[in-house]
């Protein structure tokens, strides 16, 4: 991405313009990557594009809430793999679309939802994902008047491909052609043909799926998951893993456990719990809350855990969360605070050390 020629175009683009680190707007609420190692930052009303010193705002393209939106931290965010197109979709109780951002031709493209859930407010998307190459955007819940439902559309035409039942956390093949989800209502471990969503695979593995993550190639899944049934505490608090899937039929090809005494959980804006990987750098983000082994009540504290995909802890970061992203060269994951009783900051560590390297200042706060 040429972002700083992308700046000067920008100053016509937004009225904020692009600038120094003292931008003190919105909420970091979602973090990401882009494969040159640019760090992009969600801010509920905008999306910010970093230098991959972190020395700059190259980028800031305005994503503005209607004015009868739902509390921000509704907002879902995607980034696609490459890096060159983004999707926001803002809960509000007047239309239903996703916003489609070209971070190279800096275009805004709307795609249409269809109606408005049941109950308009109370139910919109729960989350949204873009392909690889941004061709394709997956909505989860909240749309065509049933919530449960999800749907795939092509981003350049708007045109919706297929609908289904719900199914959540998807990953796609680098080809685009397949995805994987967890569906049969957070049972099973399910692929879809992206372009027809006929079901190709349709398996309920012996751990529970907590949330889908990477695939490093077209054979495998990588998912965070807990036991089932046991072991789990008095307070049903089951241990995480990281678990490898063969795609071809759904068999454990790896699997190792998290520490002892944490939980998987992630606050906001959809309830599901925080694992993101990076396919360049082997290495994934996942956000554990800590509980009291002898009381079990908790948490008595969180952190960011980087780890390889062969299940070595690399770091381990003593730190709030609400989205985690780890560089594609793997030196650095960054942590959007959000709205979970943060100060609404992104910050960046070193993974080597679990150093702080920078704190990116955003002024929304917590909910």
């Amino acid at each position: 991405m040429r972002t700083r020629i992308l700046c000067a175009i920008l100053l016509a683009f937004a009225a904020t313009g692009c600038g120094n680190l003292n931008d003190n707007l919105g909420t970091a609420i979602y973090v990401r990557y882009t494969p040159d190692g640019h760090l992009v930052v969600f801010a509920g009303d905008r999306i910010d594009v970093y230098s991959p010193d972190l020395d700059q705002v190259e980028a800031r393209i305005p994503a503005p809430a209607p004015s009868d939106a739902i509390w921000p931290y509704t907002d879902v965010f995607s980034l696609s793999d490459d890096g060159t197109t983004a999707a926001v979709i803002h809960a509000n109780g007047s239309h239903n679309h996703a916003e489609i951002y070209s971070l190279s031709t800096l275009t805004k493209t709307l795609v249409d939802l269809g109606p408005l859930p049941y109950s308009n407010r109370d139910d919109p998307p729960d989350d949204v994902a873009l392909s690889p190459r941004g061709d394709l955007v997956f909505v989860i819940g909240g749309t065509h008047s049933i919530p449960s439902l999800t749907q795939m559309f092509n981003t350049t035409t708007g045109e919706n491909l297929w609908t289904g039942d719900w199914s959540a956390t998807p990953v796609f093949s680098a080809d685009e052609s397949r995805m994987y989800a967890i569906g049969g209502r957070w049972n099973n471990l399910q692929g879809f043909d992206t372009q027809s969503g006929a079901i190709t695979l349709d398996v309920t593995p012996a751990s529970t799926l907590g949330r889908l993550g990477l695939m490093p190639d077209a054979s495998t899944v990588i998912a965070l998951t807990t036991a089932q049934p046991a072991p789990c505490t008095p307070n049903n608090i089951c241990p995480p893993r990281i678990t490898s899937y063969a795609t071809a039929d759904g068999s454990v090809t790896r699997q190792f456990a998290l520490p002892a005494n944490t939980y998987a959980l992630e606050y906001q804006p959809n309830g599901l719990p925080l694992f993101r990987c990076s396919t360049a750098a082997g290495l994934c983000a996942v956000g554990l809350l800590i509980y009291d082994p002898v009381s079990y009540y908790g948490p008595i504290g969180s952190s960011v855990q980087v780890w390889s995909t062969d299940g070595t802890l690399v770091q381990s970061i003593d730190t709030a969360f609400n989205d985690a992203a780890v560089s594609p060269d793997g030196q650095f994951v960054a942590v959007a605070l959000g709205s979970n009783g943060s100060s609404g900051n992104a910050v960046v560590y070193r993974v080597s050390d679990g150093s702080l390297v920078r704190t990116l200042h955003y002024g929304g706060g917590p909910f």
